[in-house]
């Protein structure tokens, strides 16, 4: 696997922190269109995509399931 992470300045200080690292499909979205529920099934694949993570790099990404 190989990934480009591409920033402004340095790494995690300008898109990456916009966001607060927050997945906010229910927040963020009003309605129930094509592209917000586009945003619920993405959400549900970030646990799949966080133990993939963890197992090919060791790090892991803190999803946390509240807030």
């Amino acid at each position: 696997m190989s990934v480009l992470v591409l920033e402004s300045n340095r790494i995690g200080n300008g898109a990456t922190s916009a966001a607060a690292g927050m997945l906010g499909a229910n927040s963020e979205l009003e309605n129930n269109d094509a592209f917000f529920q586009f945003a619920k099934e993405s959400q549900r694949h970030y646990h799949v995509l966080r133990d993939e993570l963890s197992q090919f790099s060791q790090i892991n990404i803190q999803l946390v399931d509240k807030g």
